[in-house]
């Protein structure tokens, strides 16, 4: 029984290590192997195929744009991603380049993580924080971010850099792609269901109107023929005290009943 329970949990000591190992830096490296890595606790953003990552344990949340967003420090990360060479279009390739500044633990930015602020209102952003990313946003050097891919360097117009006050693609908090989901398929069966409501509703009236029709009492008709004049004409002159007129010249004379002179007994 001693020997199941530590099966068990070797097992799942695996599983979990297993899971964690899916992160990687640019230069390959296992985030999870690092140095640096203390209590941290990074996370794929998605479940199926490759996909950036997040370091779950300070709160990091997966954006749209493969970026995590930190709420409490305010900040934007470049992180690990789950394909080790990194050749996945899946990897945001940010920050990559050893030559352009140091990663967050003074190494190389291929090696670790790497904050990036976002330039102005748009989709631009710099590597580093502070005052290197406020001379690169000022110099226009940002590289322009389009649904988790850097699709080309911004222009050469200068902006001003936008640090705590910034907002991400999908904020901390915010409604998640499956979520939209949800609510939208909530919402369109409720639609359905009340639609389906309104057929019924509107059918049984129908039916119930046509029932009402149906059973209604009619008035009977009276249908008069010229048979039945003829008929009606001649009793009506067989009739006592009645006189009747062929045409002028023509007389006719009432007949009177004859008096009775007849005594009682």
């Amino acid at each position: 029984m001693k020997l199941l329970r530590t099966c068990i949990l070797a097992s799942a000591l695996i599983g979990i290590v297993a899971g964690q190992r899916r992160c990687f830096v640019p230069n390959g490296t296992n985030r999870h192997d690092l140095t640096n890595i203390g209590n941290n606790k990074y996370e794929p953003c998605e479940s199926n195929g490759h996909s950036m990552c997040c370091n779950t344990a300070t709160g990091d949340k997966c954006q749209s744009n493969g970026l995590c967003w930190n709420e409490g420090g305010r900040v934007s990360w470049r992180e690990s991603c789950t394909d080790p060479t990194w050749q996945s279009p899946k990897c945001l390739k940010l920050c990559v380049s050893d030559d352009a500044a140091t990663g967050t633990d003074g190494g190389p930015m291929t090696g670790s993580d790497v904050v990036v602020t976002k330039c102005g209102n748009e989709d631009v952003f710099c590597c580093g924080n502070d005052q290197e990313a406020r001379e690169c946003c000022e110099a226009g050097r940002g590289v322009r971010v389009v649904n988790g891919q850097v699709v080309a360097a911004s222009s050469t117009t200068s902006t001003q850099p936008t640090f705590a006050t910034s907002t991400p693609d999908n904020e901390a908090g915010g409604t998640t792609a499956s979520q939209a989901a949800v609510i939208g398929g909530t919402v369109g069966a409720i639609i359905g269901v009340m639609t389906l409501a309104a057929v019924v509703v509107f059918l049984w009236l129908r039916g119930w109107k046509r029932k009402a029709r149906m059973v209604q009492p009619t008035e009977p008709t009276q249908v008069v023929t010229d048979d039945m004049e003829d008929k009606n004409a001649a009793y009506d002159s067989m009739l006592p005290g009645s006189q009747h007129f062929d045409g002028p010249g023509t007389q006719y004379h009432l007949a009177e009943l004859p008096e009775d002179h007849s005594q009682p007994g």
